[in-house]
């Protein structure tokens, strides 16, 4: 049995979650042990867009966030 670090029993299938900060200029994106920073603009958007369908992630997501969300629902995430 695989133990979720908060005491839960972790689900192997789980899908990675990923956190994005969003501000006019750019997006602060944390998925895992990894951080980065890419523009909140159309090329940026596309760019985060293939690295979390890449990572399979399932969710990802404040005011700002609208054009990212409708890029990734376009792209079945």
């Amino acid at each position: 049995m695989n133990m979720h670090l908060q005491g839960g029993v972790a689900k192997d299938d789980h899908k990675p979650n990923a956190g994005i900060n969003v501000s006019r200029c750019h997006l602060d994106v944390c998925r895992g042990d990894r951080t980065y920073r890419t523009a909140n603009d159309v090329q940026g958007w596309d760019a985060l867009t293939a690295t979390l369908c890449e990572a399979k992630v399932d969710e990802a997501a404040e005011g700002y966030e609208r054009g990212l969300l409708c890029a990734l629902q376009s792209a079945g995430s």
